[in-house]
């Protein structure tokens, strides 16, 4: 496999210096922060659910900071367990329920892709390659949230929470992502915008663009991804992943 660096910049926040495989056999998208800017419903939801159920709870309102440390890139019960240690199994649960209720209700409002999405994982279909989603939410959530896009054809491979042994930050699901796709991790790149995500894909070999939605760009970088961008439409990101297409996958 042959290499190429992307043009590099600097600014303020990061510098933008990137490595893709030539030729790429596979792209392996997040989904909640990724695709869409979910995140935000999710925050709006644990906003709501835990102004609703825990009143007394010390960190409402819960803000955006505080979801993104906490919260976002990991699983609904690992996330509750660790917030709330002295919860019940059984209610953990049911606050999931009422999390992913509530989380409904906002996307089918709002749940809306992030610029460039569409149009990528129409260049990476449309150039021969294999497309997965890593996802730490359940499958259910998954599907629903994938609907509201209009992006449910859109994954020859999918791993939702449950799929793997281990969730994110643990490389296991982007392992079994890359194994259901029957790829190497030096034959891919991965897209991520959590601090859990980035280390989970990074940690399973992939190279790793990060999307700045939940974390800021330095953040991302400190974490393992390669690149930060604002979201898919980024102009240096679109002319690195032509090069990086451009070569036919081998077989």
């Amino acid at each position: 496999t042959r290499f190429f660096f992307t043009a590099t910049s600097r600014s303020e926040e990061t510098c933008f210096q990137t490595l893709f495989p030539v030729p790429l056999r596979a792209v392996l998208f997040d989904m909640d922060g990724t695709l869409s800017d979910s995140e935000t419903l999710h925050w709006r939801a644990y906003s709501n659910v835990f102004k609703r159920e825990f009143p007394s709870f010390p960190a409402n309102p819960i803000s955006r900071r505080y979801y993104n440390t906490n919260i976002g890139g990991r699983t609904k019960s690992y996330s509750v367990a660790q917030i709330l240690p002295n919860l019940p199994p059984s209610e953990v649960s049911r606050i999931c329920i009422e999390l992913e209720k509530e989380f409904e209700g906002l996307a089918r409002k709002d749940l809306k892709c992030l610029p460039g999405v569409k149009e990528l994982l129409q260049e990476v279909v449309c150039a021969g390659r294999q497309i997965a989603l890593v996802t730490n939410a359940p499958p259910t959530e998954m599907a629903f949230s994938l609907a509201c896009l209009d992006l449910s054809n859109c994954f020859d491979v999918r791993v939702a929470a449950g799929d793997a042994p281990q969730p994110k930050p643990h490389p296991a699901p982007y392992v079994e992502g890359l194994r259901r796709l029957g790829v190497r991790a030096k034959e891919a790149i991965a897209f991520e915008d959590s601090l859990a995500g980035v280390r989970s894909a990074v940690s399973a070999g992939l190279v790793t663009v990060g999307i700045t939605t939940s974390q800021p760009a330095e953040e991302l970088v400190r974490a393992g991804a390669a690149v930060a961008v604002a979201d898919m439409a980024d102009p240096r990101l679109r002319a690195s992943m032509r090069l990086a297409l451009r070569e036919p996958p081998r077989t």
